[in-house]
């Protein structure tokens, strides 16, 4: 059996899995990341709400394809609406794909029924069809991937001729994502927002140990690692195809749990004292319970961003009252005022602890995306 286009519209959410293998080997003070994986294998997860005759013509096309030629599958996390279009040669369809991913084929979709798959190319009008046989008036247009439905379906029927169904479509090849643009501090990306807006950022801290005893008398407790299990998860909500872009860019070269990256607590984890003037940034110690060596983003009302490693630290002259601390940095900053910063918070090192990345897209374009983070050694 050929090939044929999976013709359905999905409802939200969508999910746009991506999966990668990597084995890490943890020791005392350091831990080792091994890539086993090329490309990480991509699942479209897709929910549907159809009637009777659409459901049979469902299970029928998975009868007919299931483990045999496969599907061609619609990525509706691409999709574009792009109205009317007219039969014709060399149809050009004026969208931007500058933040969209094609291959040389693409689905023409207007109901499951009136659709088409066509040869495409993308150059500076957006995207031009080779030949289209129809004229639509309503027109969508999105990437096409090969791919499978390894787990087949789940149908529930719903009454009133209505049935829910979902399927998740296996594709051949990753998406070609993969480029960073942010800013690098020390070898590694520095994450640019404040990646925390669905929830909040939720923080674990524990250090393991080992415990030593007889169950009577007292138990001595022994570090098994140097650097404390420091555990959170990072949230980021997109609302525009672009913002899309440059976050499945940046993810994709994470490699899952493989590289890792900096990224800031967002909090106002010190409180500065006095004016930062040279490498010494004094602040009040009421809260000082870091390591002698760590590192600092210090942020200004302007935006600008400073990120300086702490070297030492010292007890500094009572201000108002207050006991300070002097700590020395790696980098001098010149003349920044109490007034003018925003905030001074603990920018940790650290990777993601899963490699599974999950993509939910939700109506209107909407892009949610939660990672479990670890705290790494600096490489």
């Amino acid at each position: 059996m050929a090939r044929r286009v999976w013709p359905f519209k999905p409802i939200s959410p969508v999910l746009d899995i991506q999966s990668w293998f990597t084995d890490v080997f943890r020791a005392k003070s350091s831990e080792q990341r091994i890539r086993l994986r090329a490309s990480p294998a991509r699942i479209l997860q897709y929910s549907y709400l159809l009637d009777d005759y659409d459901l049979s013509y469902a299970q029928a096309l998975l009868r007919a394809n299931q483990g045999a030629d496969g599907f061609y599958v619609p990525d509706w996390t691409q999709a574009d609406a792009v109205g009317g279009l007219t039969s014709g040669s060399g149809v050009v369809v004026p969208v931007d794909i500058s933040d969209r991913v094609y291959s040389d084929e693409a689905l023409v979709w207007q109901s499951p029924a009136e659709n088409e798959r066509v040869a495409v190319a993308a150059d500076s009008n957006g995207l031009t069809i080779d030949t289209l046989v129809n004229s639509y008036t309503n027109a969508t247009v999105l990437p096409l991937w090969y791919g499978d439905a390894p787990e087949g379906i789940e149908a529930d029927k719903l009454g009133a001729w209505r049935n829910s169904l979902a399927i998740g479509f296996v594709l051949d090849g990753a998406e070609p994502y993969g480029g960073s643009s942010y800013t690098q501090y020390r070898g590694l990306d520095v994450v640019p927002d404040c990646p925390v807006l669905a929830g909040g950022l939720g923080v674990g801290y524990t250090q393991e140990l080992s415990s030593f005893g007889n169950g009577v008398g007292n138990t001595e407790y022994i570090r098994q690692r140097d650097l404390a299990e420091v555990t959170f998860e990072l949230r980021w909500k997109k609302f525009t195809s672009e913002e899309h872009a440059v976050l499945r860019d940046w993810v994709a070269t994470r490699y899952g749990r493989l590289c890792a990256f900096w990224v800031t607590s967002s909090s106002k984890d010190l409180e500065p004292a006095a004016e930062i003037n040279g490498t010494t940034v004094t602040v009040f110690n009421d809260v000082i319970v870091r390591d002698p060596v760590y590192h600092l983003e210090i942020l200004v009302n302007d935006g600008t961003r400073y990120y300086r490693q702490v070297t030492a630290s010292a007890s500094g002259t009572e201000i108002n009252g207050r006991e300070t601390a002097d700590l020395t940095i790696d980098g001098s900053i010149t003349s920044l005022s109490v007034a003018s910063i925003k905030r001074i918070s603990y920018l940790y090192c650290a990777r993601f602890d899963s490699d599974r990345v999950e993509y939910e897209f939700t109506a209107p374009g909407i892009l949610t995306l939660v990672m479990p983070c670890r705290e790494v050694p600096e490489p």
